[in-house]
């Protein structure tokens, strides 16, 4: 989603909403004579164009998905308004089989969702990874097996991590005694 707001030159706002508690999302109240109101956090977007994602919905607490959702589904958060130009996006894991620690989503909110299943594709990572300087035996690697991502033990994030490992390891002259248990 990052590459696609930069590519359509609008602006990319992501949080982790498992990192999230309630009042980081709805805000914090201030009393002003005798109303209550509430100041929107910071990194919310007050004008413009972009992507806002909230990653780990489902992974978040009942007491921050909940504002969340209200902002996903109407726009409206307390006092506040997302601005028009702004696409607020909701991003899962699938609940059961291999992500742990996630909750099933009530069939009626997900209703409420344009609902898209990304799965990765070798070919797709390879196009990628060859603009983002992934390590030319990872690429390597994935281009040898190609069902790499058929499972989630192996993923394209996985794969970058360990580019990510190779580079450095070069960089800094570690030997294999190092780069394999670090890889393993």
């Amino acid at each position: 989603l990052d590459e696609a707001a930069r590519a359509l030159g609008i602006q990319f706002i992501v949080r982790d909403l498992s990192l999230m508690e309630g009042p980081d999302l709805a805000g914090l109240p201030i009393i002003t004579g005798d109303q209550t109101r509430c100041a929107a956090p910071a990194f919310l977007p007050r004008d413009g164009k972009g992507l806002i994602v909230f990653e780990e919905l489902n992974r978040a607490p009942r007491y921050t998905r909940a504002p969340c959702l209200q902002l996903l589904t109407t726009r409206h958060l307390n006092d506040y308004t997302l601005p028009p130009g702004w696409l607020p996006v909701g991003a899962i894991n699938p609940a059961g089989g291999d992500y742990g620690d996630v909750d099933e989503l009530d069939k009626a909110l997900l209703a409420r969702f344009i609902q898209i299943d990304v799965r990765p594709s070798s070919k797709n990572w390879l196009t990628w990874a060859e603009k983002h300087e992934v390590h030319v035996a990872v690429r390597e690697f994935v281009r040898a097996t190609p069902k790499i991502f058929d499972t989630t033990d192996s993923n394209p994030r996985a794969w970058k991590y360990v580019s990510d490992v190779l580079h450095r390891c070069e960089k800094h002259k570690f030997g294999k005694e190092t780069l394999l248990p670090v890889l393993a």
